[in-house]
């Protein structure tokens, strides 16, 4: 014969186990859910990070190209002919220069 007091116990108990793995399982997703979105966060800050430095390399490659076109001019002449041209403005006596207003 059954003792009728042990019966009830036993879903009660089954129902605290239930009702605390429940709450583990939140917890465990809400940790995972803030994690996630750190990570997320710090992937763009690094993407944009990423962004700046390829800007950056492209400058220095085109100062590069620049740096050079100098060092592979054939002669001297041509060396001091361009950086009398683009930095003093000099230019030969039958010349016409066209200065660009805008700048650009």
């Amino acid at each position: 014969m059954r003792n009728p007091q042990k019966t009830p116990k036993a879903p009660d108990r089954m129902a605290g186990w239930v009702r605390a793995v429940r709450i583990v399982v939140f917890i465990a997703a809400a940790y995972l859910l803030v994690q996630l979105t750190q990570v997320q966060i710090s992937i763009y800050r690094q993407r944009q990070v990423l962004e700046d430095l390829n800007l950056q390399c492209l400058d220095q490659k085109a100062e590069n190209d620049s740096v050079e076109r100098y060092l592979s001019m054939q002669d001297d002449t041509q060396l001091v002919e361009q950086i009398a041209r683009e930095k003093l403005g000099f230019a030969y006596p039958d010349e016409v220069v066209f200065i660009d207003a805008a700048g650009s």
